[in-house]
């Protein structure tokens, strides 16, 4: 079982569209983010309005020094403005069989200081 640090509800005018979730957060300085939408197109360009707040906020409340996020294959990823600052770590091939079909699952990175320097936000750790 993951222990999660943070999580929130996304919500928008049409009420929760989706949550997120900061996990792994330990003595290596990283930490998990998982970020999962309802269907649908607006619910998805919601939660990619909010991302640069969440991951501040990951970064704010922790002395992480980066973020990781996986998906599968047909998975939305979700990161909106963040998306170019992700870089792939590693991609699992085949990974899991869903619906028939197998998908790999592609992890990425987001260290702080990519996202510090591109967004004009320095987050202070906790004291």
């Amino acid at each position: 079982m993951k222990s999660f640090a943070a999580g929130v509800v996304i919500t928008g005018p049409e009420g929760d569209v989706g949550i997120a979730t900061l996990s792994d957060v330990g003595g290596s300085g990283t930490g998990m983010l998982d970020v999962w939408s309802i269907p649908g197109e607006d619910a998805r360009r919601r939660i990619e309005e909010v991302i640069v707040e969440l991951i501040a906020s990951a970064f704010g409340v922790s002395d992480l020094r980066a973020l990781y996020h996986e998906r599968f294959d047909r998975d939305p990823w979700l990161l909106g403005a963040t998306e170019p600052l992700w870089r792939t770590e590693v991609v699992f091939p085949e990974f899991a069989s869903i619906e028939g079909r197998f998908e790999s699952r592609t992890q990425r990175v987001l260290w702080r200081s990519d996202f510090e320097s591109t967004f004009h936000r320095h987050v202070e750790p906790p004291a």
